[in-house]
């Protein structure tokens, strides 16, 4: 196996990216749609918690609920808003497609 993908290939390898991304844009929309208090709670409750207590319970303090499917579904949405604006932007410079 080529050194620089065997990684990949360990158990739950690829589901850390997976939940740090989610995570990671839950706690983006919380902080766009909420501003300072969002940001406080981010700083407070995650960046200085460290590694004080299990991942789980520093991310809920930080307000992303990975037990619930709400940070999915923030995902999600991110997800088609980005696929809508790049078929806008595909569209405006390439015009319809036919299929």
């Amino acid at each position: 196996m080529h050194p620089t993908v065997t990684q990949s290939w360990r158990d739950f390898y690829v589901f850390t990216y997976a939940t740090g991304m989610t995570s990671g844009i839950s706690l983006a929309e919380q902080i766009g749609e909420k501003g300072g208090e969002a940001a406080r709670r981010y700083v407070d409750e995650m960046l200085k918690a460290g590694a004080s207590a299990p991942t789980l319970q520093i991310l809920s303090n930080a307000g992303v609920n990975l037990e619930t499917s709400a940070p999915i579904i923030d995902m999600l949405d991110l997800f088609e808003e980005t696929l809508e604006e790049f078929d806008r932007i595909r569209t405006e410079a390439y015009g319809r497609s036919r299929s």
